[in-house]
């Protein structure tokens, strides 16, 4: 039976190859050993990603097969590992200097070195010179170089350990994959397989732990303090100065000052780190095709924010010009998430993030200059908020009719008591279209007329009929002679059953006492207040209008004015001034006659009015009764066609019936006469036959 399939991956990807400070690379091809220098690569401009043309130099061969290539920190040797031993070269001329029996070999950063060659033993040179040997007491699988030896033991810890006395420093617990160190041995990244740790090494407790000779189960513990933990996968990294720079498990290079994670490139294949040229400001890297790539990384941005991380502001203003504008922005940003917001607003260079940070500040003004560099609705309102809520309302209203934000300038106005604010408000709406705010705007001018024609020019007639209704009666019939218009255009029936109160006053009882009401409240309308007397004029405002034009006695207009605002006729002011032309005997009787014909008079217009409407409402009946005659005589002539059509049907589906009979009689009599026809031959036939019979008998 089947016992399934196992897949075994032989060797790997990562290429045997290292790199020294000068630029030059030596690698491993099989047993071939080869050198290129990166400083020979042709043309002025090296694009980033872009392959390195370069002279691949022979320099021999090796005695046994690499697994591992690695230079010493000055560059001058050059290890080889593999096959349980190990060799090292002169980098340049690649001669035998040392060799030995070795599972694994690392560099200390003086130059010293170690070997594994057994689980549990660990053995430390000098001058190409064994000088102690370390046995531990747990199983090792792998070491690292730098500024102290580390040891692995499997998945659980890694074991720190003195160069020159081999003593333990600090045991970590941490699934370790890789341990890096900076020049200065300050630093130390421990990278897992799914975050990596930057810790900080303080020399001093470890010279003074190693000086009393304490021998603590995890060691000193004062040895290392956590900076800082980054949740990536490390696959290749070195430090530059205080910078870390990586390749993560997703294939992007990066680079981490301070924790603040900036993404150089994302490469479009597994690639490994090299090194970096200083001189250059390029970093290289290669695949397992052994190609070479490098990638632009200034060190003077390296090394400004080193400076801001140690907290180091000097050198930094120092540092600063060296670095290219373009790259401005991205030096601001990570003064941002170092906390140093003033100096990232005065370095950055995108508008965008500048009025970002000028907000975050609240430095309004400047922000307000920046908008007026790239304007922006979005900026504009969004400044008009901050300002708002900074009781900067000149600045606010600027900003809020830049980003033309109605709604919020309304608001402003409305509870400023800005009668100008508010009256250009509503024709600036109106004519952005923004019909709600200009609604709004004009109800609190008290302008009717402005919100009837709004209401109307936005096809809600029924809603401007019933907003006349209440504060604009004076307008009622003019508007429900539009709703009629357009309702009749949907349904007739429906626009026929609108009362307009000229017309149907029995329906509307009242009606002339708002008339009364809209003219009074008119005439204090035309005196504008200020919004302080709202306390003294709260009262005015409870009081009923309506009640009070019904106590007061006061006629109704006789005629409304054409903007919806009644205004008082002249004919009632005439009989006053040609009684202060005649000669005054006596004023009393005087105003009291022209009273009274002012009072005929208006009851005169009254009865005229009365008996306008009633013939308009007989003349509407009398037209309505004519349009219902000429429709019943419609129906009428209808149904009588109908009829007539039916008539006709019948008496020719009559004749139709008779011409059929007819002819099946006719067709049945010419049947009959071809029987007889037949008959009389055949008789005739038999008759002659029998004659023929009897001539032709016995004689």
């Amino acid at each position: 039976y089947d016992e399934g399939s196992t897949m075994i991956k032989m060797g790997k990807e990562q290429p045997v190859a290292s790199m020294d400070n000068s630029g030059k690379i030596i690698w491993a091809r099989h047993t071939e050993i080869q050198m290129v220098n990166v400083k020979s690569a042709t043309g002025d401009v090296v694009a980033d990603g872009e392959r390195l043309p370069l002279v691949v130099k022979e320099l021999g061969n090796c005695e046994v097969y690499p697994q591992s290539l690695k230079h010493d920190p000055k560059g001058r040797m050059a290890v080889v590992c593999g096959d349980g031993e190990y060799i090292i070269y002169t980098a340049l001329a690649w001669r035998n200097k040392s060799f030995g029996t070795a599972i694994e070999v690392v560099w200390a950063n003086n130059g010293d070195y170690a070997t594994r060659d057994a689980p549990a033993r660990i053995k430390l040179f000098h001058d190409f010179k064994e000088r102690q040997t370390i046995s531990l007491g747990y199983t090792a699988d792998a070491i690292y170089g730098g500024a102290m030896l580390g040891v692995r033991s499997g998945q659980d810890f890694v074991f720190f350990y003195d160069w020159e006395s081999g003593s333990p420093v600090r045991r970590i617990d941490v699934a370790t994959k890789h341990v890096f160190w900076n020049e200065s041995g300050a630093l130390c990244c421990v990278s897992s397989e799914t975050a990596f740790f930057v810790l900080k090494c303080d020399k001093d407790a470890i010279a003074l732990y190693l000086e009393q000779g304490l021998n603590e189960e995890d060691g000193c513990e004062a040895a290392f303090e956590p900076i800082y933990e980054v949740a990536e996968r490390v696959s290749t990294g070195r430090w530059l100065g205080d910078c870390f720079v990586y390749v993560n498990a997703n294939d992007r290079l990066n680079y981490c000052v301070g924790g603040e994670v900036q993404t150089l490139h994302h490469l479009d294949r597994r690639m490994y780190l090299l090194g970096y040229m200083a001189r250059e400001n390029r970093l290289y890297l290669i695949d397992k095709e052994f190609q070479v790539v490098s990638y632009e990384l200034l060190l003077s941005i390296l090394e400004y924010k080193t400076c801001i991380v140690r907290r180091d502001l000097a050198t930094a203003a120092t540092v600063l010009p060296s670095i290219p504008v373009e790259h401005h922005n991205k030096v601001a940003r990570f003064l941002e998430a170092q906390g140093f917001r003033e100096e990232a607003l005065e370095i950055a260079t995108d508008p965008d993030y500048k009025f970002e940070l000028a907000v975050q500040q609240q430095k309004l003004d400047l922000a307000y200059k920046i908008v007026l560099e790239a304007e922006s609705d979005h900026k504009w309102r969004q400044l008009g908020d901050l300002a708002m809520a900074g009781a900067q309302f000149q600045l606010a209203i600027d900003c809020l009719e830049r980003a033309k934000d109605y709604a919020a300038l309304l608001l402003i106005y409305s509870s400023q008591g800005n009668l100008d604010g508010v009256s250009r408000l509503a024709k600036d709406s109106a004519t952005a279209g923004r019909t709600n705010v200009a609604f709004v705007s004009s109800f609190l001018l008290c302008n009717t007329d402005e919100c009837l024609r709004l209401l109307c020019d936005t096809g809600r007639t029924a809603e401007a009929a019933f907003f006349a209704r209440t504060y604009a009666p004076s307008q009622v019939s003019r508007i429900v002679a539009l709703w009629r218009a357009e309702l009749e255009k949907v349904n007739p029936k429906a626009a026929e059953s609108l009362a307009d109160p000229a017309q149907y006053a029995n329906l509307f009882p009242g009606f002339e006492l708002g008339l009364i009401a809209e003219w009074n409240s008119s005439q204090s309308h035309k005196t504008t207040r200020p919004a302080t007397d709202f306390v003294n004029m709260s009262g005015a405002l409870q009081k009923d209008l309506i009640e009070i034009a019904r106590n007061s006695g006061q006629l109704p207009p006789e005629k409304p004015h054409d903007a919806g605002v009644p205004a008082q006729e002249a004919p009632r002011e005439q009989p006053a001034a040609e009684v202060s032309k005649a000669p005054a005997v006596d004023d009393g009787a005087a105003k009291a006659e022209a009273a009274a014909k002012a009072e005929a008079a208006a009851k005169a217009e009254a009865a005229k009015r009365e008996a306008e409407e009633k013939a308009k409402a007989a003349a509407g009946a009398a037209e309505a009764k004519k349009k219902q005659d000429e429709e019943e005589a419609k129906k009428a002539a209808a149904a009588a066609a109908a009829a007539a059509a039916a008539e006709s049907k019948k008496k020719q589906e009559e004749a139709a019936a008779a011409a059929a009979a007819s002819a099946a009689a006719a067709a049945a009599e010419a049947k009959k006469k071809q029987e007889e026809e037949v008959k009389a031959k055949v008789a005739a036939a038999a008759a002659a036959a029998a004659a023929a019979g009897a001539v032709g008998g016995p004689a």
